[in-house]
């Protein structure tokens, strides 16, 4: 008896490419979500860098490396300038600074210790995978806390008498993948935050922002 020979309908043909449209488009996603993925992973690694960093040079001298000996602006966040002669000071490296920069760094870090040594950093350069300067926040009073007039973007931490506690020595994050950032509360300003990365665990709520894990 012979073999009939089934052949597709134009049904079962359809079904076949829809299926195979819809597995591609998933290969399509992880293949273009894996570049984001792994720099939010490689940011997270560096805020964490950048935090140990601190707290060896908080352990060895007992304050904070905060150059000029004090913060530069009002919400308890360091300036541009401040950052960068931060970075200088924990990489125990001065090459491009003037001589009065050098010799302030050197008051600060007495034995130039380096704290942070990356390979292939630059001296005084330290941005995350976006391009853009980590922020950092002291607790420039020392009493175990940041106690802030304006909060950190993205931070769901409920005010008190006008004030925003944070139970850290210092913060350090990044805005993530936009490069942009909000205070406010509003949803679809605070949605800008969602990729930001801080220097602790956070879960992200649509109605609340990154809250701090406990």
């Amino acid at each position: 008896m012979r073999n009939r020979r089934r052949n597709f309908t134009l049904v079962e043909l359809l079904v076949v490419i829809a299926i195979i449209a819809v597995l591609a488009g998933m290969l399509m996603a992880g293949i273009m979500y894996a570049p984001a993925k792994a720099q939010k992973a490689k940011a997270q690694a560096e805020v964490t860098t950048l935090l140990n960093a601190i707290k060896q040079y908080e352990s060895a001298y007992g304050v904070l490396p905060i150059p000029n000996g004090a913060l530069s602006s009002g919400d308890g966040t360091l300036s541009t300038q401040d950052y960068t002669l931060m970075i200088h000071l924990l990489q125990a490296d001065a090459e491009g600074l003037p001589d009065t920069d050098e010799k302030a760094l050197k008051k600060l870090n007495k034995r130039w210790t380096k704290f942070m040594d990356i390979q292939g950093n630059e001296a005084g350069v330290y941005t995350d995978p976006w391009g853009e300067n980590y922020k950092v926040v002291f607790d420039a009073n020392y009493d175990g806390k940041i106690i802030v007039d304006t909060p950190v973007p993205g931070l769901n931490v409920e005010a008190k008498s006008g004030k925003f506690t944070y139970r850290f020595s210092a913060i350090v994050w990044s805005t993530g993948n936009d490069r942009k950032c909000e205070s406010g509360y509003d949803k679809r300003a605070d949605k800008k935050n969602e990729d930001n990365v801080y220097s602790f665990p956070t879960t992200w709520s649509s109605d609340t922002g990154h809250n701090i894990s406990k």
